[in-house]
């Protein structure tokens, strides 16, 4: 479901590492709210504040990295409009790019 919404929204907003950025986010976000109807890992119980597993660590530091790489490609100014270049065709008679 996630991978064809990122599909879907990439056409509207195309910048430079906003599908992986917003993949990391939505995944990490999604991935925090059902751990709350897991239980904890027997070995490692809660590891913080008495109700945080391991898993919600490990999704909350997926969020972040999402956050930190629409962050870094918004403020280095990287994030540029892209679209994937066609890959030319070669004749296969004279094996040169068609035009």
């Amino acid at each position: 479901l996630l991978g064809v919404t990122l599909l879907i929204f990439r056409h509207f907003r195309s910048t430079a590492g906003w599908t992986a950025s917003a993949f990391l986010l939505a995944y990490g976000v999604v991935r925090f709210t059902t751990e709350f109807t897991r239980q904890p890992d027997p070995q490692l119980g809660f590891i913080a504040f008495g109700w945080l597993t391991m898993g919600q660590l490990l999704s909350l530091a997926l969020a972040a990295a999402g956050v930190a790489i629409w962050l870094w490609q918004t403020i280095n100014g990287r994030a540029e409009h892209t679209r994937p270049q066609a890959i030319p065709t070669l004749n296969p008679q004279t094996f040169e790019p068609r035009r």
